[in-house]
């Protein structure tokens, strides 16, 4: 896509998702899309604040921050999550490269080429669905 990209690394209490700014970015437009769908306004304007700042440096995108424990806030953050899988999962196995420019606009993506492999964009909704699984996490190796 032309664009030296890197990692945005979400965190959410103890946990950690390493997702692609190009994955990242089309998360966060269909976030956007899911929060909006589904009713939640603060979600929806929580997703749209998340800012590229350049090669994995985002900005606006503090889960703990937003989330503040707040368990029905959190369930309305994963309905819209589902909502994004959703939208993205109607694409097929390729998200259109006129869909793409919309949802890679923050990164200054000039031309999206053939778009993008669905399932990339799914296992970046799924990191981040993950980041609230009642599972215990990995100990650290000592």
């Amino acid at each position: 896509m032309g664009l030296p990209m890197g990692h945005e690394i979400l965190v959410y209490r103890d946990r950690r998702a390493i997702i692609n700014d190009i994955e990242f970015a089309t998360v966060r437009h269909f976030l956007v899309a899911g929060g909006e769908a589904t009713g939640f306004a603060d979600v929806a304007t929580f997703a749209e604040g998340w800012k590229y700042e350049g090669p994995g440096v985002w900005t606006g995108e503090d889960l703990d921050a937003f989330l503040h424990g707040d368990q029905p806030l959190e369930r309305r953050f994963r309905a819209a999550l589902d909502g994004a899988f959703a939208s993205a999962l109607a694409f097929g196995e390729h998200i259109s490269p006129d869909h793409l420019m919309v949802a890679l606009a923050p990164l200054g993506v000039a031309s999206s080429g053939s778009g993008l492999p669905t399932r990339l964009v799914l296992d970046a909704i799924e990191a981040i669905r993950d980041l609230f699984s009642e599972r215990a996490p990995p100990s650290a190796a000592t």
